[in-house]
């Protein structure tokens, strides 16, 4: 039977506060990880090479994953600065790693029928056309992860010595699935609008009229100097949230991301906190109603910058018996029937095994 544990670790070294993570993730497990996933909070997720070598070092037939993150939170709560929080699986796994060139190649090696889920990580390397390679190279739109947003990556098979890469990812063996929510709570702030021009990731107009100007317009429709996001689609595809990542004022362009084509439909919108506790809440009742008389294993979160500390998440809601969850700058989210990368997504998924 598919199991899961956490356990959380310090020391006087990244490798030392790895050990103490692993040992307290494999005593609750009771028994021998086939995959271990730390996260480093601060300092030791700096060096995450250590903290790879350090797990491998008490468990050298698993596959191993780990890198740095400005905030972690199990089912206890949230884990402190310079803390190391282990997640140990007992099922197998296969890891693969590269660059974000090589992202088409890592896919294809993970590729599998039927498909598995799969957890992809950057901290450089998860561009959204990187992302678009790996699942087009897997085959599969079953893939969550992120970019945690500081320190390193490094990952290691079984047996292997670890290295340092820029993208990394997991294919989690032993039967599991994967089901997936975004708890995301905003408010609209004007009409939705089809992108009528962009050039490199830069929309120039939104039905025509400059997309910078129609920012101000929607940021007039908040008191303050609200936190404005994009809210974007492709026909026949999902939602996803989006940061501006800078403006053009010569040209009246907003930076919306690479991968933005003509057509797209894009709305402003701001994070709404009130709303915070009910996305949580349904998202995490979503994935319990998904189970479909499966048992739960595992919940995961990649979620956005602060989340991690301001809401607690409560593993009981989906039955699931351990929590991992990590602070990220960009997510990989559903958008069906495809993944993309989105940010500000509060990104929850369900490992289960199929009844």
């Amino acid at each position: 039977m598919a199991r899961a544990a956490t356990g959380r670790g310090t020391g006087a070294t990244p490798s030392r506060a790895a050990r103490a993570a692993v040992r307290a993730a494999c005593r609750a497990l009771e028994a021998a990880p086939g995959v271990l996933v730390l996260a480093g909070v601060g300092a030791p997720g700096r060096a995450a090479e250590e903290l790879a070598a350090g797990a491998a070092e008490l468990a050298p037939e698993a596959a191993v994953l780990a890198f740095g993150t400005r905030g972690a939170r199990d089912a206890e709560g949230v884990v402190d600065e310079g803390a190391v929080l282990a997640l140990a699986l007992n099922t197998p796994a296969r890891v693969a790693a590269g660059s974000a060139e090589d992202a088409g190649a890592l896919g294809e090696a993970l590729r599998h029928r039927p498909a598995r889920p799969l957890v992809v990580l950057g901290q450089r390397g998860l561009t959204p056309a990187a992302l678009a390679a790996f699942a087009a190279g897997a085959e599969t739109p079953h893939i969550v992860g992120g970019t945690p947003g500081a320190g390193g990556l490094a990952s290691c098979a079984a047996g292997a010595a670890p290295r340092e890469a820029p993208l990394a990812a997991l294919r989690l063996e032993g039967g599991l699935r994967l089901a997936r929510e975004v708890a995301a709570s905003v408010r609209t702030l004007g009409p939705e609008r089809r992108v009528s021009a962009c050039a490199e990731g830069f929309v120039r107009t939104l039905d025509d009229a400059p997309a910078l100007r129609c920012l101000s317009e929607a940021a007039q429709q908040t008191s303050g100097r609200p936190l404005v996001l994009v809210r974007i689609a492709r026909p026949g595809e999902g939602a996803i949230l989006r940061g501006i990542g800078g403006v053009d004022p010569r040209r009246g362009a907003i930076y919306v991301g690479q991968d933005v084509r003509e057509g797209d439909s894009l709305a402003y919108v701001t994070p709404d906190p009130e709303g915070e506790h009910e996305a949580f809440s349904g998202a995490l009742a979503r994935l319990h109603a998904g189970l479909a008389g499966g048992l739960p294993v595992l919940l995961l979160g990649w979620l956005s910058a602060g989340a991690s500390r301001r809401r607690r998440i409560v593993p009981r809601a989906t039955g699931a018996t351990a929590t991992f969850a990590v602070e990220t700058s960009a997510e990989v989210a559903p958008a069906e029937p495809t993944v993309r990368l989105a940010g500000h997504s509060n990104v929850l998924g369900l490992l289960f095994a199929p009844s």
